[in-house]
């Protein structure tokens, strides 16, 4: 939100909403990697990722999420 300085029970509330709506779109449309393996080679650290999913979908893909 900024470096100002917020105060008040509307501009709380308010904040409540924005992040309520920013809270959705990063978990249904904001794909992001996830490190898979970290090794050394010497000085040289090596990264593997997994492929870019959204929060939303590593949750259904997790084997103890509920199936219908």
């Amino acid at each position: 939100m900024g470096y100002g300085r917020f105060d008040g029970l509307g501009t709380a509330r308010a904040m409540g909403r924005l992040y309520a709506a920013a809270r959705l779109y990063v978990n249904f449309f904001q794909p992001s990697f996830k490190l898979k393996e970290m090794r050394r080679e010497g000085a040289k650290v090596i990264k593997r990722y997994h492929a870019p999913l959204t929060p939303y979908q590593r949750a259904l893909a997790h084997p103890r999420w509920p199936r219908p």
